[in-house]
């Protein structure tokens, strides 16, 4: 999505206009526009930078996916690089998308290479609210971080759920594959907080730090998103420390009915020892062996054997050790 919002402030109205329109708005002063540019092409960003003043550095970083979350402060301007989580049907839920966000005295501009759920979250909700746009482009950008920082939360009440998911196979039903599922789990909570890790600074720096372009009841709200965003972070240190516990109970499971195993074979060795040992000694090629004449030698030799393996049941069960 591609649009330039314009908001006049007698009217108290919102126009969806190009971008040759903004800036030309831009260049004449006139009340608020937020310019959204979705892979934006290089006449868009040259038109941008002219005439805003953009730094050239900071139009690469635009064109750049990799760069990371950041603050810079220039003399007219704010630039912010901060991640979205990519929502978009088909792709890796915890993969991200950089927002790339330009806050001027009376413009926002956010660029992206992937669509963004909450760039068109906001701009329905500006539809509905167009009174917004009157609070200045400061209170679109926390509303757009706002945005961004809430569609972290399905994402852990996924874990919740998943959590709860090994835990039952881990102790109620033992599952042998549940080391796979934790593996995961832990993979994406290592990704996910080394996100929500770096964005957490940067909103402890909005929201608390004195910035020329955003005022201060403004940097109220952004308090209220860095505590989402704390409270985000916490819950996935907890949910570390869980998997972490899930995976050390699941060693132990492991070990422990691989314990059970041995015993039971030992224990059946142990009976079976003495049983191939008579049978070793009576079945050895001597003319003359004890009992070898009698009629009933045999089931004698047979009975032995079974009291000697009942015996050593009877012993190992009184000594618990099966």
């Amino acid at each position: 999505m591609k649009v330039c919002h314009l908001f006049e402030k007698k009217s108290g109205q919102i126009h969806e206009v190009d971008l040759t329109r903004a800036l030309e708005a831009v260049k004449e002063g006139q009340d608020f526009v937020w310019i959204n540019l979705f892979e934006p092409p290089a006449e868009e960003l040259e038109a941008l930078s002219q005439a805003l003043d953009v730094h050239e550095l900071t139009i690469e970083d635009l064109r750049n996916s990799k760069v990371r979350p950041k603050v810079e402060e220039f003399e007219n301007h704010l630039f912010v690089v901060f991640k979205a989580l990519n929502l978009n049907e088909g792709e890796d839920p915890l993969d991200v998308i950089n927002l790339n966000l330009l806050l001027f005295r009376n413009v926002l501009v956010s660029a992206h290479l992937k669509p963004v759920p909450a760039i068109t979250d906001l701009a329905q909700e500006l539809e509905k609210r167009p009174a917004q746009m009157l609070k200045g482009p400061s209170f679109l950008l926390y509303r757009l971080l706002d945005l961004v920082v809430d569609e972290y939360f399905p994402i852990l009440d996924e874990l919740d759920e998943a959590a709860d998911d090994m835990q039952t196979r881990l102790f109620e039903k033992f599952d042998p594959h549940v080391s796979s599922h934790i593996f995961d789990w832990k993979t994406k909570l290592a990704h996910l907080r080394r996100r929500v890790e770096a964005q957490r600074e940067i909103l402890m720096n909005l929201s608390n730090r004195p910035q020329a372009l955003i005022p201060p009841k403004v940097q109220v709200y952004l308090r209220d998103v860095y505590d989402h965003i704390v409270r985000i972070h916490d819950t996935l240190e907890s949910h570390r420390d869980i998997l972490q516990g899930a995976m050390d109970s699941y060693m132990t499971q492991v070990s422990y009915r691989m314990n059970e195993v041995m015993k039971v074979l030992s224990a059946v060795a142990t009976v079976m020892l003495p049983l191939s040992l008579l049978a070793g000694v009576f079945g050895t090629n001597f003319e003359v062996l004890p009992g070898s004449r009698n009629p009933h030698g045999f089931w004698i030799f047979v009975g032995v054997m079974v009291v000697i393996a009942v015996g050593n049941v009877v012993y190992f069960k009184r000594k618990k050790w099966f």
